[in-house]
């Protein structure tokens, strides 16, 4: 019934397909041309939303000199690594309109590195934070250490690298690229039940997913383990350590954006991975050409959020919106800002003055 060329080109009754046409798909029916023109106002909405919140958060952060910190360089690659994501989706909006892919396998390769290598720097990047966080509360001797910039592009480097190598493979002949479920859009091909293809989608499973999701939950366990255990001691610190308490809180807020950012991710992920899990284990049957794409659309919209994350959980991030007019606020909410950015100072010199007011009364005792 099918098989496959010599020059690469698969063959299904007779009918020639393209390298990256599986023949899986050609035994459904076309999908409607309402499905198609749908599907491609959505992931373009999603796209022009994502680029634009997110390039604002990366604009913002670059504007703002208090903001420009290591632990925010890593926040700032996040956001990019949702850009970068979101500027191939416009390729899927045109296939749809038109109702086929029109770019051939080199466009359909790019597409698939595009979408498959910076969706893997987003879970990565948040993988480099856990463990900055950890660096930052619990293995550093005091709560006020932080992360050198030569340290944060070390995490950078890493992100990078282990987030491109694992969707280079196919170009080179393990696994491979091809058009999924209704045809406007490329990814790994989890169809072919070959050895090498399964090898391929598992390892991929594995280490770009299970593993930066492994060393997620074990810093923020570790955190928050370390944070729990030393909760009554933090309680006792004098006024002079209150800045050491609020930076720790500080970063557990970003602990807690972080595990948001990743729970939205994981929600929007996982069920791709379910139908890339069933289609290279034997289940593709239960799939169709809708099915296999809801997942997909799903997973394209997820970096929508983060802005809104930022705006709500990032104190320092919220303080110079307010600060620029930018975020609307009670004139009480902006006072709090204010203290709460400044209130280092302002314990250091109400320690200060109270200091110098017992040292008065004890020489006016005394006189």
């Amino acid at each position: 019934m099918e098989n496959m060329r010599g020059n690469g080109t698969f063959q299904l009754n007779g009918s020639a397909l393209l390298p990256y046409e599986h023949p899986f798909w050609s035994t459904y029916p076309p999908p409607p041309r309402e499905v198609n023109v749908i599907v491609g106002t959505f992931v373009l909405a999603v796209s022009l939303i994502t680029i634009a919140g997110n390039s604002f958060v990366i604009g913002f952060f670059c504007r703002c000199k208090s903001l420009r910190t290591p632990a925010n360089f890593l926040l700032m690659n996040l956001s990019l690594s949702n850009v970068l994501m979101s500027v191939s989706v416009p390729m899927v909006t045109v296939a749809s309109y038109l109702g086929e892919w029109p770019f051939g396998e080199i466009g359909c390769n790019l597409h698939a590195v595009m979408m498959g290598g910076f969706g893997l720097m987003t879970i990565n990047t948040m993988a480099a934070i856990a463990v900055e966080k950890h660096h930052s509360i619990v293995k550093s001797q005091t709560v006020v250490s932080r992360v050198s910039w030569r340290l944060a592009l070390k995490y950078l480097a890493i992100v990078w690298v282990n987030s491109i190598i694992w969707v280079l493979p196919p170009l080179f002949g393990w696994g491979r690229y091809i058009l999924e479920g209704l045809g406007t859009a490329c990814c790994f091909d989890y169809i072919t039940e070959t050895i090498t293809n399964r090898a391929f989608v598992v390892t991929l499973f594995a280490a770009g997913f299970i593993c930066p999701l492994s060393v997620i939950v074990v810093c923020y366990i570790w955190i928050f383990a370390h944070v729990h255990n030393n909760s009554h001691a933090m309680k006792t610190y004098r006024m002079s350590s209150q800045r050491k308490k609020r930076i720790s809180r500080s970063e557990l807020k970003i602990v807690k954006m972080i595990l948001v950012v990743l729970m939205i991710y994981i929600g929007a992920w996982t069920p791709y991975a379910v139908v890339s899990l069933m289609g290279i284990f034997g289940k593709a049957n239960q799939l169709d050409r809708v099915t296999s794409t809801i997942p997909a659309m799903v997973a394209k919209a997820s970096a929508i959020y983060n802005p809104l994350v930022y705006i709500h959980y990032h104190r320092r991030f919220r303080g110079e919106l307010r600060r620029r007019g930018i975020f609307p606020c009670s004139s009480a909410s902006h006072s709090s800002a204010q203290n709460s950015s400044y209130g280092s100072k302002s314990d250091s010199k109400s320690w200060i003055r109270q200091s110098a007011l017992a040292k008065q009364t004890s020489a006016h005792h005394y006189v």
